[in-house]
């Protein structure tokens, strides 16, 4: 739903009228859903409000296309509704099946600076407002990830992989015994399986060893979700939802070897490799200075 969204929003910054047709789509998409899962006695009060949101997209949509401009606050803002109308549903439906359910919007409590599409937690904050909702909390809560909010309550996202970061900062936040990344794959493996068709899971992985992988191309892991459970040196476990009797794989501080002396490979695609040289530069203060801020 996100990448639709974000075509829509380009769609509408070209002055396409098409992308009201892609907004539509959106919109029927949604409400298809809600209609099975809801099913509760407040069904219209819940329809309400997520058509409330529906009108407060469009909104935003039209004038990007007026303005025949997308400025990353407004991306940040339209990009969120993806996560929010699907975590407002599945709270709902668990209301519905009879489950105490509490949606909530993260960028009520996760507190970043002002990247609009990349941004950076303040992590002493957020554990302050995360702490403060648990202590009321009489529910279930369906959180949503990927949002925050900046200081002036103006809508940020934590880049894309940015779910898994948020469940990594909340669980880090609450001192959980355990943190849980649902993906589509079996756990990290040893390569790329669309390349190498005899890869398999990794068991155990260390942070840093997890950290190295997915800095250099391993996509089933977000960076920065290493990194609140590193601090508090909590556990984080990949799994695969469409095979959840999978045991994935564990990451800790302290992994064991395994068997191989390699435990995998990662690979990035489309990188050039560049060579500076010449007897010019034999002596010269700054030279590498000005090459990183000519690529930068």
């Amino acid at each position: 739903v996100t990448d639709q969204i974000i075509k829509t929003a380009r769609l509408a910054e070209s002055q396409n009228p098409q992308f009201q047709t892609e907004y539509q789509a959106i919109k029927d998409r949604h409400l298809s859903i809600a209609e099975e899962l809801i099913t509760s006695d407040d069904k219209l009060i819940l329809f309400e409000e997520i058509l409330e949101g529906l009108r407060e997209m469009e909104k935003l949509l039209k004038g990007i296309f007026l303005l025949g401009a997308c400025p990353d606050k407004s991306l940040a803002a339209l990009s969120s509704f993806g996560e929010r109308f699907s975590c407002f549903i599945i709270s709902s439906a668990m209301k519905s099946v009879g489950i105490a359910s509490m949606y909530v919007n993260a960028s009520q409590v996760i507190s970043t600076d002002s990247t609009y599409l990349n941004a950076k937690v303040d992590l002493p904050t957020t554990n302050k407002n995360i702490n403060q909702l648990v202590e009321h909390l009489n529910a279930v809560p369906v959180v949503t990830g990927f949002i925050g909010s900046d200081k002036n309550h103006h809508i940020t996202t934590l880049g894309r992989g940015g779910s898994d970061y948020t469940a990594s900062v909340i669980g880090a936040a609450l001192k959980a015994k355990m943190i849980e990344i649902w993906t589509d794959v079996d756990g990290v493996l040893t390569a790329n399986p669309n390349i190498v068709e005899r890869a398999i899971t990794i068991p155990e992985l260390s942070y840093r060893e997890a950290m190295e992988l997915s800095h250099f191309g391993a996509k089933v892991i977000y960076p920065p979700t290493i990194l609140p459970a590193l601090v508090k040196k909590i556990p984080l476990t990949i799994k695969n939802t469409f095979n959840p009797n999978h045991p994935g794989t564990i990451i800790v501080e302290k992994a064991k070897a395994g068997d191989n002396p390699i435990k995998g490979i990662s690979s990035i695609s489309e990188i050039a490799l560049m060579r500076l040289e010449g007897s010019g530069m034999f002596g010269v203060v700054g030279t590498a200075a000005r090459l990183f801020s000519s690529l930068s």
